[in-house]
């Protein structure tokens, strides 16, 4: 026997549920529910040479895949919709009309308690390696020892990405000339 075989295989299997209130207000603005699971199987291989020899020495390879699959949906709650998301295009309205008093005014009305921001990513990840290190022993001298070492290794990782939502909403124009109103009522995006 001139050297000694190795061989590890690992497997990992995680899953996680995470509840947070996103903005850490008393007012109930946004809240998101983030579900992970994540599978990885490992492999590696090793060849080492007996510890008594002057050139000791050991070559492997390893590598392992990943899957990662996260769901992150945020849920903008009832203050959400009516401040920030109803407040700020309200807001940028006025602010369109302020800055040029010949354009249209408009307002925007959510008919949604509350909406739901959907988020799901898969981020898998491949890698290997191939590797080697030998040391010298006695070196010139009992007891100088030189050890060099090389590794090259490749790691891939991509991420797909999904997040839809609705938004149901009156949408009001009020034009100054001619005077004309017009609203657009039970409209979904």
């Amino acid at each position: 026997q001139k050297f000694i075989l190795s061989a590890v295989t690992g497997f990992q299997n995680l899953n996680d549920r995470m509840f947070m209130d996103q903005d850490f207000l008393p007012v109930s603005i946004y809240t998101i529910e983030q579900k992970q699971r994540l599978n990885t199987i490992s492999e590696e291989i090793t060849f080492k040479s007996k510890n008594n020899k002057r050139w000791q020495w050991v070559t492997g390879v390893s590598g392992f895949y990943q899957w990662l699959h996260t769901t992150g949906p945020v849920n903008f709650m009832e203050d959400g919709v009516t401040d920030m998301i109803e407040g700020n295009i309200n807001n940028t309205f006025k602010k369109i009309h302020l800055d040029n008093p010949r354009t249209p005014e408009m307002s925007l009305d959510v008919l949604n308690n509350r909406i739901r921001v959907s988020g799901s990513f898969d981020t898998p990840v491949f890698s290997t390696a191939l590797y080697h290190q030998s040391t010298f022993n006695d070196l010139l001298v009992k007891g100088l020892s030189v050890t060099a070492g090389l590794r090259l290794e490749y790691e891939k990782m991509s991420m797909n990405y999904f997040s839809d939502s609705n938004i149901d909403f009156d949408f009001f124009l009020k034009m100054a000339m001619p005077p004309l109103n017009i609203p657009f009522r039970n409209l979904n995006a």
